[in-house]
C-alpha cells in the first residue's frame, strides 16, 4: 500500500498535542511530588505538636506554678537534638500572646517553613501553644530535582508522543483509503478505483496504439441462492467467485465488484482482435459456471457478460462502462449464460430505457397515471364485495401504457415507492368518495411492491394515508406476493404484524408460485389467499390444476383464510370453483378492470342480480380501447 500523506493541519495538531503533553509532564510531576511531600510534612509536624503539646499540658496540670516561675523546666520540654532531623525542626512554647517562653533554636529556620500549633491548657483555660516549625528547603530542593528529571523524561517522551499518533493516524488513513477504494466483502477494487484503473488503461492504449476491453459480468439467478441457502452462503459464494475471476486473469488486468452480484473486468493492453477477446471471455465464463461447494452446499451459477472495447466502442471510461452494461443486458435478453459484444443498436435500447425512466418521473409530476378497479365477487351470492386497484399510464405520445411495460423499470429504479404511495393515497380517497356517495361498504385491495414493503416506514405511510383519506382501516386490504414474503420470512412477519396492528387486512397474492412452507404460512397474519391465475387458466379440464386448486382452497379454509381465485374467464371455471367451495373470484368472466364511476354504477344496480352473474354489461365495455389482457405478473397488477 502506498504511503499516505497526512493533512498538514492534522500533523500540526499532533505536534501541538505532543508538546502540551510534554509540558504537562514537566509541570504535573513536580507539582504532584511537592503536594505529596507537603502533605507528608504537615502530617509529621501535626503529630509532633499534638504529642508534645499533650505532654506539656500534663506537666502544667501537675505543677501549675511551673508555667509562671520555672522557665528552665519549660525549656526541658523543648530541648531536642538539633544535629540530625532536628536541624530543620524547631520546637517552642508560646504564651497566650504568641511570645516564645522556651525554644529549641536560637535562630529562625531557613525559609520556607511549615508550622503546627497545639493549645496548652491550665485547667480549662488556654494559656499558650506548643509550636513545631519545620523548614521546607529540603523538600524544595527535592522538588527541583524531580522537575529536572521530569523535564528530561518529557524530552525523551516527546519523540514517541509525536511518532506513535502520527503512525497510528497514517495507518488508519491508509485503511480508510483502502476501504474507500475496495469492496469490503471480497477485497476487490470498487467503482471509485475502477474509474482510475480504466482511465490509466485508456491512456496507455492511446500511447501504445492498443485496445482496452471492459467486460460487465452479472451472475445469473444469484438471488435464488440468497433466498434458498441464506445470505451467508451468498456472501461466501461472492468471495469465491472473486478469487476465481482474479485467478484467470493477468496481473495487469483488474477485477472490480460493483455491488450485489455484478463484477467488471478491465482487460489491459489488448490486441483488438475478436478471437482472442472471445477466448478470454470464454475463460471468464467457464470460471464462473464451474461447480463450487459453499459451506457444504453444491452451487453452480451461470453468468451474462457484456463487452465493450476501446476505441471502437467508446473513448472514455464512462462510455465504455455504459456500453458494456448494455451488452450485458442483451446477453440476458438472449437467454442468459452467454456473452455479447457491444453493437450500435444496443444504444437505442439504452436510450429507450432512459427515456422510459424519465417519462415515469414526469408522469408522477404531471399526473399521467390513473387507476382502474377490478371487482371481486362472492362466488355464492354473486355480490361485488371488493375491488383490486390497478394502475395505468396515459402516456402523452404512446397512449395507455400496459403495466408490464413500465412496472419492472419502476421497481428497478425505485420510482415504484413514490408511485405505490400515490396509488394507495388515490385509491383510499376514491373509497371514501364511494362511501360518501352512499355506496355499500367495499373491500379495497391495493398491491404492495417489494421496495414498498421493505421500507421501514411503510406502516407509518399506511397509517398517515388512512388518516388523510378518512378511510376505515378495516376496509383496506394490502396484497403481498408470496415470493416477496419468502425472501425474508422473519422480517416479513414483523412488518405484517405492524400493518395488522393498524386494523388493515393482508392477503397473499399469486399463492402457489413462491414455494412457501406450511410452517411459515401458519405464522402469516393474513385474511386471504389469492390462487395464482396460472392454476386457474386450464380449469376444469387439466387434472393437475384441478388438484392444486382444490388443495389450496382446502388449505386456506383449514387456516381460517378466505380463498380468492384470480383470472376466472369462463363459466366452467366459475362453476368448478364454486363447487370446490372457493370463496371469491375476480376475472374477465365477471368484469374487466373498470373506471371508478363504473364501480359506483355496478354497486348501485347490483341489488337483485342473479347470483354469480354480472349485474350489468357496462364493465365489459369499460376501457374497451385498452387491449392489454390482465394476465400480468403480480408486480405488474399491483400498481
Amino acid at each position: 500500500m502506498n504511503a499516505v500523506e497526512l493533512d498538514p493541519k492534522l500533523r500540526r495538531l499532533v505536534d501541538t498535542a505532543a508538546g502540551i503533553t510534554a509540558l504537562l509532564i514537566v509541570i504535573v510531576v513536580p507539582l504532584v511530588y511537592a503536594t505529596a511531600g507537603l502533605k507528608r510534612e504537615e502530617g509529621g509536624i501535626d503529630a509532633l505538636s499534638r504529642t508534645y503539646g499533650a505532654l506539656t499540658t500534663a506537666a502544667i496540670a501537675q505543677r501549675p506554678t511551673m508555667w509562671q516561675f520555672e522557665d528552665h523546666r519549660l525549656q526541658s520540654l523543648v530541648a531536642h537534638d538539633v544535629t540530625g532531623e532536628g536541624a530543620r525542626v524547631a520546637y517552642s512554647i508560646d504564651d497566650a500572646s504568641g511570645t516564645p517562653i522556651a525554644s529549641s533554636h536560637a535562630t529562625r529556620l531557613p525559609a520556607p517553613t511549615l508550622t503546627s500549633r497545639t493549645p496548652l491548657y491550665d485547667a480549662t483555660h488556654v494559656v499558650g501553644h506548643y509550636r513545631v516549625d519545620k523548614s521546607l528547603r529540603p523538600l524544595v530542593a527535592e522538588t527541583l530535582a524531580v522537575a529536572l528529571l521530569a523535564l528530561f523524561g518529557a524530552l525523551l517522551a516527546l519523540i514517541p508522543l509525536r511518532a506513535l499518533p502520527l503512525r497510528a493516524l497514517r495507518r488508519s488513513q491508509e485503511r480508510l483509503v483502502h476501504m474507500a477504494k475496495h469492496d469490503a466483502l471480497t477485497g476487490l477494487p470498487n467503482r471509485s478505483l475502477l474509474d482510475d484503473r480504466l482511465e490509466q488503461a485508456i491512456l496507455f492504449a492511446q500511447r501504445a496504439q492498443r485496445c482496452v476491453t471492459v467486460a460487465f459480468i452479472d451472475l445469473d439467478h444469484f438471488k435464488s441462492v440468497n433466498d434458498s441457502l441464506g445470505h451467508d452462503v451468498g456472501d461466501e459464494l461472492l468471495v469465491q467467485m472473486a478469487k476465481r475471476l482474479s485467478g484467470c486473469l493477468r496481473g495487469t488486468d483488474t477485477v472490480v465488484r460493483l455491488g450485489g452480484d455484478e463484477f467488471v473486468v478491465v482487460l489491459f493492453d489488448q490486441p483488438g482482435d475478436t478471437d482472442s477477446l472471445a477466448t478470454t471471455l470464454e475463460r471468464l465464463q467457464q470460471a464462473v459456471v464451474a461447480p463450487m461447494t459453499v459451506r457444504g452446499h453444491a452451487v453452480q451459477l451461470g453468468c451474462s457478460i457484456g463487452a465493450a472495447t476501446y476505441p471502437a466502442d467508446g473513448d472514455t471510461a464512462s462510455v465504455l462502462l455504459k456500453n458494456a452494461d448494455a451488452a450485458m443486458y442483451r446477453a440476458k435478453e438472449l437467454g442468459r449464460n452467454n456473452f455479447q459484444f457491444y453493437t450500435a443498436d444496443m444504444n437505442s435500447r439504452v436510450k429507450a430505457r432512459m427515456a422510459m425512466q424519465a417519462g415515469l418521473i414526469r408522469a408522477l409530476q404531471e399526473e399521467e397515471f390513473f387507476l382502474v378497479y377490478q371487482p371481486q365477487v362472492d362466488l355464492r351470492s354473486g355480490a361485488v364485495i371488493g375491488v383490486e386497484t390497478l394502475v395505468r399510464w396515459r402516456h402523452p405520445e404512446m397512449g395507455v401504457v400496459a403495466p408490464n411495460d413500465f412496472i419492472p423499470l419502476a421497481e428497478e429504479t425505485g420510482i415504484i415507492v413514490a408511485l405505490g404511495e400515490w396509488v394507495l393515497r388515490t385509491a383510499c380517497a376514491q373509497h371514501t368518495a364511494w362511501r360518501e356517495a352512499g355506496l355499500p361498504p367495499l373491500r379495497l385491495a391495493v398491491n404492495v411492491s417489494p421496495r414498498q414493503f421493505r421500507d421501514p416506514h411503510f406502516a407509518d405511510v399506511v397509517a398517515r394515508v388512512l388518516v388523510e383519506s378518512r378511510m376505515e382501516a378495516a376496509h383496506l386490504e394490502l396484497e403481498i406476493t408470496e415470493s416477496l414474503i419468502m425472501e425474508d420470512v422473519a422480517q416479513a412477519v414483523t412488518i405484517m404484524h405492524r400493518i395488522r396492528a393498524l386494523g388493515v387486512e393482508l392477503s397473499i397474492d399469486d399463492f402457489g408460485t413462491g414455494y412457501s412452507s406450511l410452517s411459515s404460512l401458519k405464522n402469516f397474519p393474513v385474511a386471504r389467499l389469492k390462487v395464482d391465475r396460472s392454476f386457474i387458466h386450464m380449469l376444469p379440464g387439466q387434472r393437475n390444476d384441478r388438484s392444486i386448486a382444490m388443495a389450496v382452497i382446502a388449505l386456506g379454509h383449514q387456516l381460517s383464510m378466505k380463498v380468492v381465485a384470480e383470472g376466472v374467464e369462463t363459466e366452467d371455471q366459475r362453476q368448478f370453483l364454486r363447487d370446490s367451495h372457493c370463496d371469491e373470484m375476480q376475472g374477465y368472466q365477471f368484469s374487466r378492470p373498470v373506471a371508478p364511476e363504473e364501480i359506483a354504477r355496478m354497486l348501485g344496480g347490483s341489488q337483485g342480480s342473479e347470483p354469480g352473474r354480472p349485474p350489468a354489461p357496462a364493465a365489459a365495455a369499460s376501457l374497451a380501447h385498452h387491449p392489454h389482457h390482465e394476465h400480468a405478473t403480480a408486480p405488474a397488477r399491483q400498481r
